[in-house]
Order: structure tokens, then C-alpha cells, then sequence
């Protein structure tokens, strides 16, 4: 659950980037997209350390191709960025197995994960079928306004987009 809280301002820094997974079975053989319509199905987990004033951001992205009802896997990248925060809980409250954050936390940290999240991709993919096609934009917004988690597993988000040749 997320609600906007009242803070005065947020002191951050980025402690850490680590690429988790990379699987692009596409980059193995030819593959032609053509027009159609892949679906980017988007990952968040968040994983708060108030004791120690750290943030754990997990965010995600796979590409999947349907055909005929069955799913094929074009790209899997999901990535972990770690942030210092002071006060930590005055942004985060935790109680009875759930995760409260303040929404204008949670956006700051989503936005400089993801743009995080689209270089590191975009150098993974370059030699693939998909350097030709970035990470859509994903709005923030959106995305808070869907997110209601209450354990680690964190959601995934369908994102439809086109690629044309």
C-alpha cells in the first residue's frame, strides 16, 4: 500500500547497480518482429532496510512474443539498484507484513531505476535483434497508481509496444 506522506525533503545517493538476468534467447538466431505487438511485462520489487537506511529497488523488463496461445520468451533483464537514505523511515513504514512507502520516494527511486535500467539494457542488446528498439517509456505514474504490494513478489506490469521494420 502507498500513500503520500508529508516530508520535507529527501537525501539520497545511489549506493550500488547490479545487473541480476540477461537471457535474450532471440540474439541466438534471426528472428523477423515485423509489426508485430510484443508485450513488455514490467517488474518491480521493493526491499526497504530502515535499520540500516537502505533502499533495494528491483526492476525488470520481459519481452514476449505470443503465438498460436503459447508464449515465447524474446528477453528477460532485471536489474538491483541500492539506495542510501537518510531517515529512512520517515519514507517507509512497516507493519504487520506490509510496506507502506511514500509516493513521491517510491517515484523518485522508480525514475532513476528505470532510466538506470534502459542504458544497461540498451548496452546488453546492441548486438541483438532489439538494439534497434529501446525500452518504451514507462510512466511512473501509472505504475504507482497500480502498485498494491504487500509481499516481495512484486508486480508486473503489461506494456504494449510496436516494432516496426
Amino acid at each position: 500500500m502507498y500513500k503520500k506522506m508529508e516530508i520535507p525533503s529527501i537525501q539520497l545517493s545511489l549506493e550500488h547497480i547490479e545487473e541480476l538476468d540477461f537471457t535474450c534467447p532471440a540474439a541466438k538466431k534471426s528472428i523477423n518482429i515485423g509489426k508485430e505487438i510484443i508485450p513488455v511485462k514490467f517488474v518491480v520489487n521493493i526491499y526497504p532496510d530502515v535499520k540500516r537506511d537502505y533502499f533495494k529497488l528491483i526492476t525488470g523488463v520481459r519481452y514476449i512474443r505470443r503465438r498460436n496461445f503459447i508464449g515465447q520468451e524474446l528477453l528477460f533483464y532485471r536489474i538491483a539498484v541500492v539506495y542510501k537514505i537518510e531517515k529512512l523511515k520517515d519514507f517507509v513504514k512497516l507493519e504487520n507484513s506490509q510496506v507502506t512507502v511514500d509516493t513521491r520516494l517510491l517515484a523518485l527511486l522508480l525514475s532513476i531505476s528505470i532510466g538506470s535500467m534502459r542504458g544497461m539494457l540498451a548496452l546488453r542488446t546492441q548486438n541483438t535483434v532489439f538494439k534497434n528498439y529501446p525500452l518504451p517509456l514507462i510512466n511512473v505514474s501509472e505504475i504507482l497508481t497500480s502498485m498494491n504490494i504487500t509481499d516481495s513478489e512484486g508486480i508486473w506490469e503489461n506494456l504494449n509496444i510496436y516494432y516496426n521494420n
